[in-house]
């Protein structure tokens, strides 16, 4: 009897050690951003750690738009006060070149804690909004990203531009809109030049394929 009792105790400690333990693990990954990149620094660009923490902070705040939102511009300036280390994971043929960043936990807990209630409480839009996933081939740097991204976000349709995958030949964006995807596609066609067409795809298609033009 007192054996199994002793053989009791030691499963549950041991049970509560490994719910700790795995607490612990999912509050850091919490605190960490994986950004596929097309080249490795001696250190990550001011852009990289911007759009690094948008992601853990979107993570953490269920907020979508913290990269266009005023409310976190400061924060983001300042991405290279909270990040504790960085690291660059080789590509291979799974994967391109991943930068991940690990940032403060306590340094950003501190920053979420200074902001006001509606700074960081997630608007629902105030009619209803569609995705759609973009494919960009043949877009060369981060800079051409960046400006793409922008041009996409003045779109009178778009409420939301992420970056889900990029590599040295193509990026892949998720884009949330308004209104209906022929307008979208129709706004595309008359402010971004840089965009051609690759198909004329189905819209019962949730994908549009597009080739860099400069």
């Amino acid at each position: 009897m007192k054996k199994t009792y002793v053989s009791r105790v030691i499963f549950l400690t041991f049970m509560v050690w490994m719910i700790s333990f795995a607490q612990a693990l999912t509050n850091s990954q919490a605190y960490k951003a994986e950004l596929p990149i097309i080249t490795a620094e001696s250190a990550p660009s001011e852009a990289e750690l911007k759009v690094a923490l948008a992601q853990v902070l979107g993570k953490l705040t269920g907020e979508q738009d913290i990269e266009t939102n005023p409310d976190w511009t400061n924060s983001l300036n300042h991405a290279k006060d909270w990040m504790l280390s960085y690291q660059y994971i080789p590509a291979n043929e799974m994967h391109p070149l991943i930068l991940e960043v690990d940032f403060d936990p306590q340094a950003i807990s501190n920053l979420l804690k200074s902001k006001t209630p509606a700074s960081v409480a997630s608007s629902a839009p105030s009619v209803p909004a569609n995705q759609i996933e973009v494919i960009v081939y043949g877009i060369g740097d981060l800079s051409a990203m960046d400006g793409l991204k922008s041009s996409l976000r003045a779109l009178p349709s778009v409420e939301q531009v992420e970056v889900t995958e990029l590599s040295p030949d193509e990026v892949i964006l998720n884009i949330r809109f308004q209104r209906s995807r022929a307008v979208l596609q129709q706004e595309i066609a008359e402010e971004l030049n840089t965009l051609v067409p690759v198909t004329q795809s189905s819209p019962s298609n949730d994908t549009l394929t597009y080739q860099w033009a400069l």
